[in-house]
């Protein structure tokens, strides 16, 4: 058992503070507007319980606004335990958490601290996780599917946690673990009954191995002897052939040595030929470079009358570019002055029109005093005007509250009918109760003469039938009465439905004087109202305010034309100030006028100045003939050339020193054919072409290509002999070695059969591989078991691998028990799932549908009055596929919480539920919430909503408005709008 004691808010979301007492046992209805924070009381449960969010993303957004951390705390009750859970949550998503745990019994609360701690310990002693506690204890508007989108291993761990089948899970671990450690050990004995097996055969491998290489190494012997026979004849051939060549190349050497000489002096005669070109080609560069040191030299010699002409035209320049300077200057400040003479007289005229605006301006004052006395009056007759509206508009609401409450004359009305309907059925129940006596009476007396007729008399037959007759008309009557009740029950009953408890006690003509007495009261006040409305009405359309509007026009009027001037005046002083460059007020302006004519006469008198200049200048011309352009274009060119000269002087530098580099390198090839001429004998035409003839001689006859083919053919047979001479001993030896008794040449002429010698060998291989691989269990078997091999018994194993096999299937049938039994237990909640399913249906659907089938996937389909097979769920209207899934819900939490489990939770939550219901079907899932299954199963049951509802069905009631929680007194008729 689990139930919901207290929750307590601070800075979560919505709720900077807010509590709630939760009663032990009743229906709680949670109403407010959308994004109240309705939902926000199910979070705070969620997270308090599991430290995880369920409707928001991260953590941090449950975390109010502006404020840095939430606290939340829930006190759950359980069985014999009272559980305060508190939980710190801040900005950067860490949290800190405390339990305190209080049994029944004991004053000595246990503490835990610590998320880590926290979380499966609440678990722990609630029984469920938050997967279970979302799936059972919470139907959202939104999530009304989530238990048809569960995959099947989903849906499986939720039923094993609420059924404790991980009972049977741990069951069957622990038998398969026995399991494994007995096919362990059957593992281990089958390397036992192995090593047995190859303790007993390695005796007979091992002797097989010693026949097979006594064979072998007698075939050895004989193969040695022919490779040492071999070996010999080759060591004689090689001899014989090394003694030809080295006699062949003694005769070569000599021509190859005089080849080479030859060569040696064509070389030396071709680089002598090559460096006398050389020479002439750096005679000839030597040269021209003479030649252009002269013409270089002649070019040079014009710089000096270049520099005096330069000379002569910058003085002529300078004085040309002052004149054209001074001339400009002059023509800008006449240009300046003329301007400045023209602006005086429109800046004066300027000025005075400012001083006449300003007059103008000086008038404002008086008509904005005015102006104020007028919006004062207007004022207080708007204020007026506005209270006699306000009164106007209670008075109207007043004859609305009147209208209601004629409205409410119609619970009045319908509980009259109630207590008419309850005198009907009153009457058919006393009818009903004399018909069913005679009936009694009749069908007795019925029986005791049809008794007689049977034993006595036939003659008690004929009032017998007459009785049967009576009771037949008496049963009719009986029935008819039966139903005419039972209509006017179910009348009765759905009349008293929308009938208040209070007027229900109340007599049938105390109802009628009140109906009355209300009546008359409603009149008159109606008729009150509605004249005091009149005289409102007059009042306010005796208020005239024209007058004073019209005398308030023409004021403003006045001011915006002085607004205007103002305008007008600030546009003047500033285009004067900015004009003038001073600051913007009037004797600024005017003593900046004084000023610019003072300035425009030094002017003047600075023009006289400079054209004294210019005639001054234009006498001391050199060049008055030439303008200037030509006498600029002139220069550049002398300019030019003198840059033309610089660089001839470089370029006659550089021809100097290439003349040097020249003169050195024709010394230095004369030097080094000197040296060469000296190491031949001659270098004329005629010893040239004798060498060449002698060259061509000895290469035609291929000396030096024989002489190194004798030498490779020589250098490969030394080398053979030593290798053959190498392995010629090395046979010997090991001859020798391997049979010291006896020598090679008695079996040089004893012949092997080859494939005998193969069949020696595989079988060689096969037994060694056989001997390896039973050396290889023996091994295992003492690194698996400890033990040596010399203890190993191979008849004890037998028996022992027997009853580890009879041990195995032990556990096998344990496993397959303890897994049916689950499998069993989890198939079982479907049935009942399904069998809840058909009694709420019919009541969410207003008896529209009754039965429906569910699959293993627990995907829905419904029977309909017009189809002959069930129709999936996605067929129907949007609000019926959410009533079809909210039954699903609500049969799976009875279904899979059973009244015998001591962690049951005892409180369910419904958001939003009644969002696609209309009146009717509405009115069926309440009666289920609050006198049906489900009000039988849960002992808290939560409705959040923000549609009008029945509160009357509800024990507390809380409206919810943007984190505040107000508790509602029952019956207070307060609306959503509260």
């Amino acid at each position: 058992m689990i139930k919901l004691v207290s929750l307590k808010l601070s800075n979560f979301k919505q709720y900077q503070n807010a509590r709630i007492e939760f009663p032990e046992q009743g229906k709680i209805l949670i109403k407010g507007k959308n994004e109240a924070g309705k939902s926000t009381i199910f979070e705070a449960i969620a997270f308090a319980l599991f430290g995880k969010p369920v409707y928001v993303g991260s953590k941090p957004n449950l975390i109010r606004f502006n404020a840095e951390k939430a606290q939340i705390e829930l006190v759950v009750k359980t069985e014999d335990k009272i559980l305060t859970i508190r939980r710190v949550l801040s900005k950067n998503a860490s949290q800190n958490a405390e339990l305190h745990i209080k049994k029944n019994d004991s004053s000595t609360p246990i503490i835990i601290t610590g998320v880590k701690n926290v979380d499966p310990r609440i678990i722990k002693e609630i029984g469920i996780d938050q997967d279970i506690f979302i799936n059972t204890c919470f139907i959202g508007q939104k999530r009304l599917e989530t238990l048809e989108n569960l995959t099947a291993q989903e849906r499986q761990e939720i039923i094993s946690k609420l059924f404790n089948l991980d009972y049977f899970v741990n069951l069957i671990g622990k038998a398969k673990d026995i399991k494994k450690e007995f096919t362990n050990q059957k593992e281990q004995y089958e390397i036992i009954k192995k090593a047995g097996e190859a303790k007993r055969d390695l005796p007979e491998i091992k002797k097989k191995i010693e026949e097979v290489e006594e064979q072998l190494n007698k075939i050895r012997k004989i193969e040695l002897s022919h490779e040492i026979m071999k070996k010999e004849k080759l060591l004689k051939t090689l001899i014989e052939e090394i003694t030809k060549l080295e006699e062949e190349i003694e005769k070569v050497r000599k021509d190859v040595a005089l080849l080479e000489r030859y060569k040696e002096e064509e070389k030396l005669i071709n680089e002598i030929r090559s460096m006398e070109e050389k020479i002439n080609i750096l005679e000839k560069q030597k040269n021209q470079t003479l030649e252009k040191i002269q013409e270089l030299e002649g070019k040079i010699k014009e710089e000096e009358k270049i520099k005096e002409r330069i000379d002569f035209l910058n003085k002529g320049i300078k004085i040309k570019s002052r004149v054209e300077e001074l001339t400009r200057i002059l023509s800008e400040e006449k240009l300046k002055i003329s301007k400045t003479e023209e602006t005086i007289p429109n800046l004066l005229e300027k000025v005075e029109n400012y001083k006449e605006i300003v007059k103008k301006i000086n008038t404002e004052k008086i008509l904005l005093n005015k102006l104020s006395y007028l919006e004062e009056s207007l004022q207080k007759l708007e204020i007026r005007k506005r209270n006699l509206e306000k009164r106007e508009e209670k008075l109207r609401n007043a004859l609305n509250e009147i209208n209601k409450v004629k409205e409410n004359l119609k619970i009045h009305q319908k509980a009259l009918d109630y207590k008419e309907k309850e005198e009907k059925v009153l009457f058919l129940e006393k009818s009903l109760s004399k018909i069913k006596n005679s009936l009694i009476l009749s069908f007795i007396s019925t029986l005791l003469f049809l008794l007689l007729s049977f034993l006595l008399n036939q003659l008690f037959l004929i009032p017998s039938i007459i009785l049967i007759t009576t009771t037949i008309f008496i049963y009719k009557n009986y029935s008819q009465i039966n139903s005419n009740l039972s209509k006017e029950l179910t009348i009765t009953e759905f009349i008293k439905r929308d009938i208040p408890e209070h007027l229900i006690k109340k007599g049938k003509e105390e109802l009628r004087k009140e109906l009355i007495e209300i009546e008359k009261r409603s009149e008159i006040k109606k008729n009150k109202a509605e004249r005091v409305i009149e005289a409102i009405k007059t009042q306010i359309s005796n208020i005239d305010p024209s007058s004073l509007i019209e005398e308030k026009a023409k004021i403003n009027k006045e001011i915006s034309d002085i607004n205007l001037l103002k305008d007008e005046a600030q546009r003047l002083i500033f285009d004067l100030s900015s004009r003038l460059k001073c600051d913007n007020h009037i004797t600024a302006i005017e003593e900046k006028i004084l000023k610019v004519q003072e300035v425009l006469e030094k002017k003047r008198r600075e023009i006289d100045d400079r054209e004294k200049e210019i005639e001054y200048l234009k006498k001391e011309d050199p060049i008055p003939d030439r303008e200037l352009s030509n006498l600029i274009s002139e220069k550049g060119s002398l300019e030019n050339e003198l840059r033309n000269i610089d660089h001839y002087k470089k370029e006659l530098d550089k021809q100097k020193i290439l003349l040097l580099n020249l003169e050195k390198n024709i010394k230095e090839e004369k030097e080094k054919i000197e040296f060469l001429s000296k190491k031949i004998p001659s270098t004329d035409n005629e010893y040239v072409k004798r060498l060449k003839e002698i060259i061509k001689d000895l290469e035609e006859r291929k000396v030096k290509e024989n002489y190194e083919n004798i030498l490779s053919q020589l250098s490969n047979k030394r080398g053979q002999k030593s290798s053959v001479e190498e392995e010629y001993k090395k046979l010997i030896e090991e001859f020798k070695s391997n049979f010291q008794e006896e020598t090679w040449e008695i079996y040089s002429s004893t012949d092997v059969d080859p494939k005998e010698k193969e069949v020696l060998i595989n079988q060689k291989e096969e037994l060694i591989k056989i001997l390896g691989e039973k050396e290889a269990i023996l091994k295992e078997y003492e690194k698996r078991t400890g033990k040596k091999v010399e203890d190993l018994i191979p008849e004890k194993i037998e028996e022992d691998y027997k009853n580890l096999e009879k041990n195995i299937q032990k556990m096998e049938y344990a496993i397959k028990i303890a897994e049916s039994t689950r499998e069993s237990i989890l198939k079982s909640i479907l049935p009942r799932t399904m069998a809840f399913m058909q009694k709420i249906l019919p009541i969410l659907t207003s008896d529209r549908y009754h039965y429906a089938e569910i699959d293993e996937s627990y995907k829905l389909r419904v029977y309909t009055s017009d189809t002959k097979d069930p129709l999936e769920k996605n067929i129907f209207s949007g609000g019926t596929q959410d009533q079809l899934s909210l039954a699903l819900r609500l049969a799976f939490a009875m279904a899979t919480l059973p009244q015998d489990k001591g962690v049951q939770p005892k409180f369910i939550f419904l958001d939003e539920p009644l969002g696609s219901f209309d009146e009717d079907r509405a009115r069926g899932l309440l009666y289920l919430l609050t006198q049906g299954e489900v009000a039988e199963f849960f002992d808290q049951i939560f409705v959040v909503t923000h549609v009008p509802i029945e509160e009357e069905l509800f024990d507390e009631i809380y409206y919810v408005n943007n984190g505040q929680i107000i508790k509602i007194d029952k019956n207070s008729n307060l609306t959503l709008d509260f």
